[in-house]
């Protein structure tokens, strides 16, 4: 068994935990449904705006946070 890179739970297959790994999903699910409406908006601009955001979850965060370290953005 592997453990999430961000909280160190136990994760199946995956680099995340089923937890980060949802949070991640509806990031990017979100992100490909923003970037049809707003042309020009990048990943970066993205997840930068989402992570300012008062109402965002703690998981989104974490997983805004790892993307950075990792160098995805």
């Amino acid at each position: 068994m592997k453990e999430c890179r961000i909280c160190g739970r136990s994760s199946a297959e995956e680099d995340l935990c089923e937890y980060h790994s949802t949070a991640y999903t509806s990031l990017r699910s979100a992100f490909e449904k923003w970037a049809a409406t707003m042309e020009g908006l990048t990943w970066e601009e993205y997840i930068d705006s989402v992570r300012r955001l008062e109402n965002t979850g703690q998981w989104i965060k974490e997983v805004i946070d790892d993307i950075r370290s990792q160098g995805d953005s």
